[in-house]
Protein backbone atom coordinates (compact mmCIF):
# COMPACT_ATOMS: atom_id res chain seq x y z
CA UNK A 1 0.00 0.00 0.00
CA UNK A 2 0.76 3.26 -0.54
CA UNK A 3 2.67 5.28 2.14
CA UNK A 4 1.88 9.38 1.63
CA UNK A 5 4.43 11.57 4.21
CA UNK A 6 3.93 15.82 4.23
CA UNK A 7 4.76 18.40 5.99
CA UNK A 8 1.94 20.28 5.04
CA UNK A 9 -1.52 17.80 5.56
CA UNK A 10 -3.66 20.17 4.13
CA UNK A 11 -1.75 21.06 1.14
CA UNK A 12 -1.24 17.10 0.23
CA UNK A 13 -5.37 16.51 0.99
CA UNK A 14 -5.71 19.01 -1.77
CA UNK A 15 -3.28 17.32 -3.79
CA UNK A 16 -4.72 13.58 -3.54
CA UNK A 17 -8.52 14.48 -3.63
CA UNK A 18 -8.99 12.85 0.07
CA UNK A 19 -8.34 13.19 3.42
CA UNK A 20 -6.10 9.87 4.97
CA UNK A 21 -5.74 9.32 8.42
CA UNK A 22 -2.42 11.52 9.35
CA UNK A 23 -0.52 10.11 12.15
CA UNK A 24 3.09 11.60 13.36
CA UNK A 25 6.44 10.28 12.40
CA UNK A 26 7.59 9.51 15.61
CA UNK A 27 10.49 7.05 17.35
CA UNK A 28 7.83 4.33 17.05
CA UNK A 29 7.39 5.13 13.25
CA UNK A 30 8.75 2.11 10.70
CA UNK A 31 12.51 2.61 10.18
CA UNK A 32 11.84 3.45 6.51
CA UNK A 33 9.00 6.03 7.39
CA UNK A 34 11.68 7.91 9.62
CA UNK A 35 14.30 7.65 6.68
CA UNK A 36 12.22 9.48 4.01
CA UNK A 37 11.23 11.66 7.09
CA UNK A 38 14.58 12.55 7.56
CA UNK A 39 15.79 12.81 4.34
CA UNK A 40 12.87 15.31 2.77
CA UNK A 41 13.14 17.57 5.30
CA UNK A 42 14.51 17.03 8.49
CA UNK A 43 13.96 20.24 10.53
CA UNK A 44 9.74 20.13 10.44
CA UNK A 45 7.63 17.66 11.42
CA UNK A 46 6.59 15.18 9.27
CA UNK A 47 2.99 13.20 9.20
CA UNK A 48 2.18 9.95 7.41
CA UNK A 49 -0.89 8.12 6.38
CA UNK A 50 -1.70 4.69 4.44
CA UNK A 51 -3.55 5.67 1.63
CA UNK A 52 -5.27 3.13 -0.79
CA UNK A 53 -7.35 4.22 -3.82
CA UNK A 54 -5.19 7.31 -4.81
CA UNK A 55 -3.46 4.84 -7.81
CA UNK A 56 -3.15 1.32 -6.76
CA UNK A 57 -2.34 -0.67 -4.09
CA UNK A 58 1.30 -1.04 -4.79
CA UNK A 59 4.37 -0.05 -2.20
CA UNK A 60 5.48 2.73 -3.11
CA UNK A 61 6.07 5.95 -1.11
CA UNK A 62 4.80 9.61 -2.27
CA UNK A 63 6.09 12.81 -0.73
CA UNK A 64 4.72 15.56 -0.83
CA UNK A 65 6.38 18.67 0.65
CA UNK A 66 5.10 22.17 1.42
CA UNK A 67 8.14 24.07 0.93
CA UNK A 68 11.50 22.16 -0.08
CA UNK A 69 14.64 23.72 1.76
CA UNK A 70 16.57 22.15 -0.59
CA UNK A 71 16.39 20.06 -4.06
CA UNK A 72 14.81 16.93 -3.40
CA UNK A 73 16.71 15.15 -6.68
CA UNK A 74 19.80 15.85 -4.42
CA UNK A 75 18.43 14.74 -0.85
CA UNK A 76 17.26 11.38 -2.20
CA UNK A 77 20.32 10.57 -4.23
CA UNK A 78 22.43 11.51 -1.41
CA UNK A 79 20.58 9.40 1.66
CA UNK A 80 19.60 6.51 -0.48
CA UNK A 81 23.36 5.57 -0.66
CA UNK A 82 23.18 5.22 2.91
CA UNK A 83 21.90 1.75 4.25
CA UNK A 84 17.91 1.55 5.35
CA UNK A 85 16.26 3.59 2.31
CA UNK A 86 13.57 2.27 1.32
CA UNK A 87 13.90 -0.35 -2.12
CA UNK A 88 10.21 0.69 -3.01
CA UNK A 89 9.85 3.50 -5.60
CA UNK A 90 9.51 6.92 -3.87
CA UNK A 91 7.55 9.73 -5.95
CA UNK A 92 8.75 13.36 -4.11
CA UNK A 93 7.04 16.73 -5.16
CA UNK A 94 7.10 19.89 -3.99
CA UNK A 95 4.83 22.55 -4.26
CA UNK A 96 7.90 25.44 -3.66
CA UNK A 97 11.25 25.41 -2.43
CA UNK A 98 14.74 26.99 -3.20
CA UNK A 99 18.12 25.44 -3.95
CA UNK A 100 16.71 23.46 -6.97
CA UNK A 101 18.50 22.31 -10.14
CA UNK A 102 18.14 21.11 -14.00
CA UNK A 103 20.72 19.76 -15.85
CA UNK A 104 24.33 20.94 -15.45
CA UNK A 105 23.29 22.71 -12.04
CA UNK A 106 21.48 25.40 -13.66
CA UNK A 107 18.97 26.72 -11.05
CA UNK A 108 15.05 26.11 -11.64
CA UNK A 109 12.53 28.62 -10.15
CA UNK A 110 9.74 26.57 -8.07
CA UNK A 111 6.85 28.12 -8.06
CA UNK A 112 3.32 27.23 -6.64
CA UNK A 113 1.27 25.54 -8.76
CA UNK A 114 4.07 24.08 -11.21
CA UNK A 115 4.93 20.32 -10.78
CA UNK A 116 9.03 20.11 -8.72
CA UNK A 117 9.42 15.90 -8.74
CA UNK A 118 11.73 13.04 -8.04
CA UNK A 119 11.29 9.89 -8.40
CA UNK A 120 13.47 6.56 -7.44
CA UNK A 121 13.00 3.25 -8.75
CA UNK A 122 15.06 0.16 -8.72
CA UNK A 123 16.17 -0.89 -12.24
CA UNK A 124 18.86 -3.54 -11.75
CA UNK A 125 20.41 -3.01 -15.66
CA UNK A 126 23.33 -2.77 -17.82
CA UNK A 127 24.74 0.64 -17.41
CA UNK A 128 26.18 0.81 -21.02
CA UNK A 129 23.53 -1.01 -22.83
CA UNK A 130 20.61 0.92 -21.26
CA UNK A 131 22.31 4.34 -20.74
CA UNK A 132 20.85 6.13 -23.39
CA UNK A 133 16.94 4.40 -22.47
CA UNK A 134 17.16 5.89 -19.09
CA UNK A 135 18.16 9.44 -20.30
CA UNK A 136 15.15 9.45 -22.34
CA UNK A 137 12.77 7.76 -19.79
CA UNK A 138 11.62 10.99 -17.97
CA UNK A 139 10.97 13.41 -20.95
CA UNK A 140 9.11 10.69 -22.61
CA UNK A 141 7.20 9.89 -18.82
CA UNK A 142 6.54 13.89 -19.12
CA UNK A 143 5.17 14.11 -22.95
CA UNK A 144 3.13 11.70 -22.56
CA UNK A 145 1.49 13.29 -19.08
CA UNK A 146 1.06 16.49 -20.94
CA UNK A 147 -0.20 14.67 -23.85
CA UNK A 148 -2.84 12.25 -22.14
CA UNK A 149 -3.77 15.80 -19.79
CA UNK A 150 -4.38 18.07 -22.56
CA UNK A 151 -5.44 15.75 -25.86
CA UNK A 152 -5.48 17.09 -28.59
CA UNK A 153 -5.16 21.14 -27.15
CA UNK A 154 -1.52 21.13 -26.68
CA UNK A 155 1.27 18.66 -28.78
CA UNK A 156 4.67 18.64 -26.30
CA UNK A 157 7.94 18.05 -28.99
CA UNK A 158 11.28 16.79 -26.87
CA UNK A 159 13.90 19.04 -27.60
CA UNK A 160 17.88 17.29 -27.83
CA UNK A 161 18.44 15.63 -24.96
CA UNK A 162 15.95 16.78 -21.95
CA UNK A 163 13.55 19.50 -22.73
CA UNK A 164 9.99 19.51 -23.36
CA UNK A 165 8.63 22.02 -25.54
CA UNK A 166 4.87 23.83 -26.31
CA UNK A 167 4.92 25.95 -29.15
CA UNK A 168 8.67 26.69 -29.48
CA UNK A 169 8.58 27.41 -25.47
CA UNK A 170 10.34 25.65 -22.73
CA UNK A 171 7.66 24.05 -19.83
CA UNK A 172 9.61 21.44 -18.70
CA UNK A 173 13.43 19.97 -18.00
CA UNK A 174 14.13 16.60 -17.04
CA UNK A 175 17.41 15.16 -15.08
CA UNK A 176 18.55 11.72 -14.94
CA UNK A 177 21.03 10.33 -11.75
CA UNK A 178 22.00 6.52 -11.75
CA UNK A 179 23.14 4.56 -8.93
CA UNK A 180 25.67 2.22 -10.02
CA UNK A 181 27.12 -0.82 -8.18
CA UNK A 182 30.06 -1.74 -10.97
CA UNK A 183 28.74 -2.55 -14.95
CA UNK A 184 24.88 -2.44 -13.47
CA UNK A 185 22.55 0.03 -12.62
CA UNK A 186 20.83 -0.82 -9.57
CA UNK A 187 18.60 2.50 -8.79
CA UNK A 188 17.91 5.69 -11.20
CA UNK A 189 16.43 8.82 -10.34
CA UNK A 190 14.53 11.10 -12.62
CA UNK A 191 14.03 14.96 -11.81
CA UNK A 192 11.45 16.50 -13.30
CA UNK A 193 10.25 20.20 -13.62
CA UNK A 194 6.75 21.07 -15.47
CA UNK A 195 5.62 24.49 -15.32
CA UNK A 196 1.65 23.98 -15.41
CA UNK A 197 0.12 27.25 -13.88
CA UNK A 198 2.75 29.94 -14.06
CA UNK A 199 5.92 30.30 -16.30
CA UNK A 200 8.80 31.80 -14.45
CA UNK A 201 10.18 35.13 -15.51
CA UNK A 202 13.73 34.46 -16.47
CA UNK A 203 15.82 36.60 -18.93
CA UNK A 204 16.43 34.02 -22.22
CA UNK A 205 19.74 33.83 -23.56
CA UNK A 206 20.35 33.63 -27.24
CA UNK A 207 18.56 31.02 -29.17
CA UNK A 208 16.92 29.63 -25.63
CA UNK A 209 13.76 28.75 -25.64
CA UNK A 210 11.33 30.96 -23.13
CA UNK A 211 9.74 29.73 -20.36
CA UNK A 212 6.14 28.84 -20.44
CA UNK A 213 3.35 26.98 -18.49
CA UNK A 214 0.55 24.24 -19.36
CA UNK A 215 -2.26 27.21 -18.48
CA UNK A 216 -0.73 29.75 -20.49
CA UNK A 217 -1.34 27.80 -23.81
CA UNK A 218 -4.61 26.08 -22.52
CA UNK A 219 -6.33 27.91 -19.42
CA UNK A 220 -8.19 24.32 -19.01
CA UNK A 221 -4.80 23.59 -17.51
CA UNK A 222 -5.22 25.55 -14.52
CA UNK A 223 -4.77 23.68 -11.16
CA UNK A 224 -4.27 20.68 -13.42
CA UNK A 225 -1.09 19.94 -10.66
CA UNK A 226 -2.85 16.68 -9.16
CA UNK A 227 -4.29 15.09 -12.58
CA UNK A 228 -0.28 15.95 -14.09
CA UNK A 229 1.00 14.21 -10.81
CA UNK A 230 -1.68 11.22 -11.00
CA UNK A 231 -1.04 10.32 -14.73
CA UNK A 232 3.01 11.26 -14.95
CA UNK A 233 3.08 8.43 -11.90
CA UNK A 234 1.77 5.76 -13.84
CA UNK A 235 3.70 7.12 -17.30
CA UNK A 236 7.27 6.87 -15.41
CA UNK A 237 5.64 3.38 -14.55
CA UNK A 238 5.67 2.39 -17.29
CA UNK A 239 8.99 3.74 -18.72
CA UNK A 240 10.43 2.04 -16.06
CA UNK A 241 9.25 -1.23 -16.55
CA UNK A 242 9.83 -1.13 -20.37
CA UNK A 243 13.27 -0.78 -19.23
CA UNK A 244 13.11 -3.18 -17.08
CA UNK A 245 11.82 -5.75 -19.58
CA UNK A 246 14.84 -4.92 -22.05
CA UNK A 247 12.61 -2.58 -24.49
CA UNK A 248 15.06 -0.10 -25.00
CA UNK A 249 13.51 -0.30 -28.52
CA UNK A 250 10.28 1.08 -27.18
CA UNK A 251 11.46 3.84 -25.53
CA UNK A 252 13.46 5.09 -28.19
CA UNK A 253 10.57 4.99 -30.79
CA UNK A 254 8.57 6.58 -28.24
CA UNK A 255 10.92 9.60 -27.60
CA UNK A 256 11.50 9.32 -31.65
CA UNK A 257 8.23 10.31 -32.73
CA UNK A 258 8.16 13.00 -29.85
CA UNK A 259 11.33 14.70 -31.69
CA UNK A 260 10.87 18.15 -32.63
CA UNK A 261 14.37 18.93 -34.19
CA UNK A 262 14.81 16.03 -36.90
CA UNK A 263 14.20 17.93 -39.76
CA UNK A 264 15.18 21.07 -37.90
CA UNK A 265 18.39 23.40 -38.72
CA UNK A 266 20.57 23.56 -35.71
CA UNK A 267 23.45 24.63 -33.86
CA UNK A 268 25.40 22.65 -30.76
CA UNK A 269 27.78 23.83 -28.39
CA UNK A 270 30.06 22.67 -26.19
CA UNK A 271 27.60 21.41 -22.57
CA UNK A 272 29.59 23.81 -20.03
CA UNK A 273 28.70 26.75 -22.38
CA UNK A 274 26.15 29.04 -20.62
CA UNK A 275 25.47 31.90 -23.40
CA UNK A 276 25.05 30.26 -26.81
CA UNK A 277 25.69 33.97 -27.92
CA UNK A 278 29.47 33.86 -26.48
CA UNK A 279 31.15 31.49 -28.55
CA UNK A 280 31.20 29.97 -32.17
CA UNK A 281 29.00 26.69 -32.19
CA UNK A 282 30.91 23.58 -32.75
CA UNK A 283 28.65 22.34 -35.31
CA UNK A 284 25.53 23.89 -37.52
CA UNK A 285 23.77 21.66 -39.97
CA UNK A 286 20.00 20.19 -40.51
CA UNK A 287 19.05 16.90 -38.45
CA UNK A 288 19.13 14.14 -40.58
CA UNK A 289 18.09 11.80 -38.11
CA UNK A 290 18.78 10.67 -34.10
CA UNK A 291 20.05 7.21 -33.53
CA UNK A 292 19.06 4.75 -30.88
CA UNK A 293 22.48 6.41 -28.68
CA UNK A 294 20.62 9.21 -28.90
CA UNK A 295 23.62 10.65 -30.75
CA UNK A 296 22.19 12.79 -33.56
CA UNK A 297 23.19 12.80 -37.48
CA UNK A 298 23.41 16.53 -39.66
CA UNK A 299 24.14 16.66 -42.89
CA UNK A 300 26.75 18.77 -42.20
CA UNK A 301 29.21 16.60 -40.25
CA UNK A 302 30.44 13.61 -41.22
CA UNK A 303 30.36 11.63 -37.41
CA UNK A 304 27.19 11.25 -35.32
CA UNK A 305 27.33 14.04 -32.49
CA UNK A 306 27.61 12.48 -29.26
CA UNK A 307 26.67 15.54 -26.40
CA UNK A 308 26.21 19.26 -26.45
CA UNK A 309 23.85 21.75 -26.30
CA UNK A 310 20.95 22.34 -28.78
CA UNK A 311 20.00 25.61 -29.89
CA UNK A 312 16.91 25.24 -32.71
CA UNK A 313 17.68 28.09 -35.72
CA UNK A 314 15.20 27.03 -37.98
CA UNK A 315 12.66 24.68 -36.90
CA UNK A 316 11.47 21.61 -39.42
CA UNK A 317 8.42 22.95 -40.69
CA UNK A 318 10.05 26.13 -41.90
CA UNK A 319 13.06 24.26 -43.00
Amino acid sequence: MMQVLTDQPLSAERILGLPPDWRLVDAGSSGAVRIMAQTLNPDRPTWCSSCPGWRDDAERYLVIIDEAPRSQFDAVMERARQPGFPDEPVVAIALTGTRFRGQRERPWTALRGNLHLTARYRIDVDATRFAAALTMAPAVAAAEAIREVAHPRLQPRIKWVNDVLIGGGKVAGVLTGLQRDGARVHHALFGIGMNIDAAPDLPVLPGQPRPVCLAGADPSCVGVLPRILRVLSIQLDAVVEAIRAGDAERLFAAYRSGAGFIGATVAIWPEHIVDPGSTPPLHRGRVLDLLPDLSLVLDSHPEPIRGGRMVIEQAASDA
